[in-house]
């Protein structure tokens, strides 16, 4: 019945259910919210006992299924986890976000933040800062600065208007982070001297997910 679910077949989920009795697991309505099968989902919801886990709600921002997630808040009790406005700013579905952010309260964490950078949305970067607090790690904004001097999409403009304003402000802003973050790692206490030689400093190097893949 899981892999009936997931694969949309709502007359086998019917007839295992009704002719069965092997049942099924949680993974059936996770599965079913993950690829968007509402008329599985509900079925599942109202004949079997299971339930689903908070994968549901996580995984439904991947396909863009916003009816899916609207049903699972309205219906079920399971809720969500940051992974849900996370995943949701990953794969740019700006409805989804704002409705997590107003009607759940699990929020996000500052890997929501960097996605909108990293993915050069700029509409995305507009909703954190002004509705959230969970902030960016400011190695993906530095990334960021030295992968697109340009600027083309906006974002470094937004973030910090002071502190970009042409290719030689870029420059001082990254070199000043760079000394700030050494100081902060102890990069210039003696006895880290020698090790400094050995192990070259690289601005990304404290949040390595740049490339991140969500699966």
């Amino acid at each position: 019945m899981d892999r009936a679910a997931s694969y949309g077949r709502l007359s086998v989920v019917k007839f295992l259910h009704e002719n069965r009795t092997e049942g099924c697991t949680t993974n059936a309505m996770d599965q079913a919210a993950e690829s968007g099968q509402f008329p599985i989902l509900k079925y599942l919801h109202k004949h079997r006992t299971e339930g689903c886990t908070t994968f549901a709600m996580k995984k439904v921002p991947e396909g863009g299924f916003f009816h899916v997630l609207n049903w699972l808040h309205e219906f079920r009790d399971e809720g969500c986890t940051t992974a849900a406005m996370d995943d949701a700013v990953y794969y740019s579905h700006l409805t989804i976000i704002r409705f997590l952010h107003e009607h759940r309260t699990e929020g996000c964490t500052q890997r929501a933040f960097d996605s909108a950078i990293r993915t050069l949305s700029l509409d995305m970067v507009k909703f954190l800062q002004v509705n959230r607090k969970e902030g960016y790690h400011e190695a993906v904004l530095d990334e960021a600065v030295r992968r697109d001097p340009e600027d083309e999409h906006s974002i470094q403009q937004y973030l910090l208007p002071d502190e970009l304003k042409d290719n030689r402000s870029r420059q001082a802003f990254l070199s000043k982070r760079k000394v700030q973050r050494l100081f902060r790692r102890g990069r210039f206490a003696p006895e880290r001297r020698a090790e400094q030689a050995k192990d070259p400093y690289n601005s990304a190097d404290e949040h390595d997910e740049w490339d991140e893949s969500y699966d």
